[in-house]
């Protein structure tokens, strides 16, 4: 039994090739939380606050998803196979797909839905 958990332990670290700091994607969700709220203030100057609201709470409910994604992840390998930017983005469009799809099925529910997110 120890020798397999030290086989195991073996296994891990050449996956990891020894590198014990490990880049989380967590901290690159919430970088694009980020710079993504400022290159949008940057290039929509000329709209009101009011008219970048549903906007900005997309963005919130999608990075928040996508957060609660990756946490998920943890529980799995997937950071020993894959680099954290690659989790990251994949969790991002995951939430983003699905919060696109829950205001298409509000939309179609209340019969005004308007595409407002593209």
């Amino acid at each position: 039994m120890f020798q397999e958990y030290c086989r195991l332990e073996i296994n891990i670290l050449t996956s990891i090739e020894f590198d014990l700091e490990i880049d989380l994607p967590i901290k690159h969700v919430r970088r694009f939380k980020t710079r993504y709220f400022k290159l949008l203030l940057q290039k929509v100057k000329g709209c009101s606050e009011k008219q970048m609201e549903p906007l900005g709470r997309l963005i919130e409910k999608v990075c928040e998803l996508a957060g609660k994604i990756v946490r998920d992840q943890y529980l799995r390998p997937f950071c020993l196979y894959f680099h954290a930017v690659v989790i990251a983005a994949a969790c991002l469009l995951i939430a983003d797909i699905n919060e696109s799809f829950v205001e298409f099925s509000e939309g179609l529910n209340n019969r005004e839905y308007v595409m407002t997110t593209y």
